[in-house]
């Protein structure tokens, strides 16, 4: 009674976490600038394959600049996007208007940042709306839509009659939460000029982004975060929507850092561990499960389950495995359950510090993506070798102790069939 008391507790509490407005905006936003990303990814690739004939052909033909054009108004236009859809999807956990509110965020994360003066002519520098801005952007997209929300909701707006449109309404509704943004941010653009920083971007990374980065680049971080997914997943509580929102912070500028050196052709990138190095190297092991149970099991049930899951598993989808086994509150399948994305990203992290893998090129690949396809993405075809060395590791962790969960089934389907 006092376990599931306990239980009941801790799963309230990471309720609580996994529903948080903000938690969820940071997420969702980031989520849905997957578009933005795989086509800035493409771009990238696209033009970086060392073929000498391709390359001379798309750089004779003007290929390379529309494609270096792409990437640099995605890749490096990163800020922009990642304020407008925060801003929109807190705004709508709030019940309130998405766009407006994506806008006006706009307008908050253009206030604090510096402009330069170049040949006399004022400009926005290209460095903080790319992966050096994203930081600043998500925190004034957070802040500047609460302020948004909160002048709405307690009615400081100006009303319009009801035979004005309600498009012009709403552009009513939000001129004073506007305004009230724009003075605050007005303020704090004022406030971080006054230090040695200079501006907001300068002094947030120094202070608050560069230190976070640092503990995210150990890899004991990162082996600690992977291992409380799976905890988590454990108690029934979906894991990576609690840690995701974590990773993202933290990782995601780190992606578009190295992507940003690939695209330029860089030999040596900035990073190691990005979230597309924890995503793709936590090893294909809901694939290796499914393996197993569907050609190494007695038990029918496992048999079934694993079949099931099998084709869903090839594609990183692992929930028919998890509710079919069930490995939730299964003390038998926990241990292998953390152990295998453990083991794939510090074996991972080894071959890349000893040579064998090249680091992460921040490319995003889609969800759905087929496990041992990933990897080709962002690590090459020496990536695929390693992801089929990963397949057998998270095998031979699982064997034991599938052989030991499929002769527990066996007994109980005897006992059934009795």
């Amino acid at each position: 009674m006092k376990f599931q008391e306990k239980l009941d507790k801790l799963n309230q509490t990471m309720s609580k976490v996994q529903t948080n407005k903000y938690l969820q905006a940071l997420s969702g936003g980031m989520m849905s600038l997957l578009p933005i990303m795989v086509i800035g990814s493409i771009s990238a690739l696209l033009s970086q394959l060392n073929i000498a004939p391709y390359q001379a052909f798309i750089m004779s033909t003007g290929i390379h600049a529309a494609l270096t054009k792409i990437f640099t108004v995605t890749m490096n236009f990163m800020a922009l996007y990642v304020v407008f859809l925060i801003g929109h999807k807190l705004a709508e956990s709030f019940d309130e208007d998405g766009l407006l509110a994506g806008m006006i965020s706009i307008m908050a994360f253009m206030i604090i940042t510096p402009l330069t003066t170049f040949d006399k002519s004022t400009a926005l520098e290209i460095t903080y709306l790319g992966s050096r801005g994203l930081f600043v952007g998500m925190m004034s997209a957070l802040i500047a839509t609460r302020i948004y929300v909160f002048v709405i909701q307690k009615n400081i707006t100006i009303k319009m009659p009801n035979t004005v449109p309600p498009v012009v309404s709403k552009t009513f509704t939000a001129l004073i939460p506007a305004i009230f943004v724009a003075i605050v941010f007005g303020i704090m653009n004022g406030l971080f000029a006054l230090t040695s920083y200079g501006n907001a971007h300068a002094a947030l990374f120094a202070i608050l982004q560069v230190p976070l980065q640092s503990m995210g680049s150990n890899i004991f971080t990162v082996v600690i975060l992977v291992a409380l997914m799976e905890v988590l997943w454990f108690f029934g509580i979906h894991g990576s929507n609690v840690v995701n929102p974590i990773l993202l912070t933290v990782f995601y500028s780190m992606d578009v850092a190295n992507l940003e050196a690939f695209q330029a052709g860089a030999t040596v990138l900035p990073y190691i561990i990005t979230v597309s190095f924890i995503q793709n190297q936590k090893g294909p092991r809901n694939l290796a499960l499914a393996i197993i149970l569907s050609f190494n099991t007695k038990s029918q049930h496992l048999k079934k389950v694993g079949r099931l899951g099998l084709v869903p598993a090839f594609f990183g989808i692992s929930e028919p495995l998890k509710f079919g086994l069930p490995m939730i509150l299964n003390p038998i399948l926990a241990i292998p359950m953390i152990l295998t994305p453990v083991a794939s990203v510090l074996l991972s992290y080894v071959a890349i510090v000893v040579g064998f893998l090249p680091q992460p090129n921040g490319v995003s690949v889609p969800s759905g993506t087929p496990e041992l396809l990933r990897p080709l993405f962002t690590s090459g075809v020496r990536g695929v070798i390693f992801g089929l060395f990963l397949l057998v590791v998270c095998m031979v962790i699982y064997w034991p102790f599938v052989r030991a969960f499929d002769k527990q089934k066996l007994r109980e389907e005897a006992a059934l069939e009795a």
